[in-house]
């Protein structure tokens, strides 16, 4: 299995050791989350940059690069593909919530909605911040039955990296998705 964890500055600093932890994995790639999880569409520039540039550089002092932006809820408009292009920064969303955040889905049905969803290249949103606790019992039948159903396991890399890959432009979202 590989993965990719979108991580916020704030998170990693709170967490060193396990930040730490995850990028002595090779198998795990870091993507950037922002730095306070703030809504990029509603802040100003100012802040947006700095969101995404410390965020860039808290990462680098884990010896790893971001390979993607993930905006914060999905909040996302053409100004935000732009900062993040500066930083040579794809913005990436998902098309698969596994509805985790916020602890309000049972594993059960994270494993139906994961799996009557997913399908060849689909970018699955999971959450290790603490919000999800029903993640870690969902995970193993969620993991179980893509493979059964014929689905790999890749990075975000490996996926803007198929030669076949036939990216989606976000849509633009105040808010998006959790």
């Amino acid at each position: 299995i590989a993965i990719t964890v979108f991580a916020t500055g704030r998170w990693i600093e709170a967490h060193p050791a396990e930040a730490k932890e995850l990028a002595a994995e090779a198998w795990i790639e870091f993507g950037n989350h922002s730095y306070s999880h703030a809504y990029m569409t509603r802040i100003p520039r100012r802040q947006a940059v700095e969101e995404v540039g410390r965020t860039e550089a808290i990462i680098a002092e884990l010896g790893r690069r971001s390979v993607a932006f993930r905006p914060p809820a999905g909040a996302c408009n053409r100004s935000v593909v732009r900062l993040a292009a500066t930083h040579h920064l794809p913005t990436v969303e998902w098309d698969v919530v596994s509805g985790d955040a916020g602890g309000h889905v049972a594993a059960e049905k994270m494993v139906a909605t994961v799996l009557s969803t997913a399908r060849p290249g689909s970018i699955i949103i999971f959450h290790i911040n603490g919000r999800a606790p029903y993640t870690k019992d969902a995970l193993p039948d969620i993991i179980r039955g893509l493979r059964a159903k014929g689905l790999g396991f890749a990075t975000v890399l490996d996926l803007l990296h198929e030669p076949d890959a036939q990216p989606e432009p976000a849509q633009p979202s105040l808010f998006g998705n959790p």
